[in-house]
């Protein structure tokens, strides 16, 4: 009996844990856009430690796509960490 409730007690943890994840809404410190010289429009957004959703003239790249835009990615996560670092009041 005393198994079943630990169990029953770990699950429900679990459960919640991911869902405050799943309710979890991007924040402007969460969210870059950037338009390249060439008029491409992206949009990035990156939460947490999660693997970013990148979104190119308003399409969204795939999981399995993204490693095609390692080097746009690395520019839009090196341009987020600046306006985090940077004062609000600058």
């Amino acid at each position: 009996m005393k198994k079943a409730f630990l169990i029953g007690l770990a699950l429900t943890s679990l459960m919640g844990t991911n869902t405050a994840q799943a309710k979890c809404r991007p924040t402007d410190n969460d969210t870059i856009n950037y338009t390249a010289k060439e008029g491409i429009r992206y949009k990035m957004i990156v939460i947490g430690d999660k693997l970013p959703e990148l979104y190119i003239n308003n399409k969204k790249v795939s999981t399995e796509d993204l490693s095609r835009y390692d080097k746009i990615i690395n520019l839009l996560e090196i341009k987020l960490e600046e306006r985090k670092r940077k004062p609000k009041n600058s």
